[in-house]
């Protein structure tokens, strides 16, 4: 073999080896952003549906201030009903916490904690309970709401 072939040859090679270290790169980074993507959408989807129990159970907190304050008697079947969906929303909340406690900051989990230690403290009045989970879910809802956009790059208000 002449010169000229080896040349060739080695040319060839070099390209071949630009060639697989260009596909490796582009492959690598395809994988990261598609992992970097998936666990955006699952804090996206943990933080929606921890805002979404957060609403449901000041709904709850909401339909029975306006009860005590209009001094309205409710059926037991509509009571029954609006408890269980706030027993329902809290477990919700509850367990999207505890699942994914590796993925969400510790500020999320502890704001929630705060809201359920405040939530727990005995109160002189029923009305004085509802008025102050009412406030105070309220107050971890937006909180959460700016943990989100902060983590998920979301609007600033």
């Amino acid at each position: 073999m002449d010169g000229a072939t080896w040349v060739s040859i080695g040319s060839i090679a070099t390209s071949s080896g630009v060639a697989i270290a260009a596909v490796w790169l582009a492959a690598k980074f395809a994988y990261r952003q598609a992992h970097i993507g998936r666990v955006w959408e699952r804090k996206a989807e943990a933080y929606s549906e921890i805002l979404e129990a957060l609403h449901e159970i000041e709904e709850w907190f909401r339909a029975e201030m306006d009860d005590e304050c209009s001094r309205r008697e409710v059926a037991s079947d509509v009571q029954a009903s609006r408890n269980a969906e706030y027993q329902d929303a809290r477990k919700r909340l509850r367990r999207r916490i505890a699942r994914e406690v590796w993925l969400l900051p510790n500020e999320t989990q502890q704001r929630i904690s705060a809201m359920n230690a405040q939530m727990s403290q005995r109160q002189d009045s029923w009305f004085e309970h509802l008025d102050n989970g009412s406030c105070e879910v309220r107050s971890a809802a937006k909180d959460i709401a700016k943990l989100a956009q902060t983590e998920l790059g979301g609007p600033k208000s």
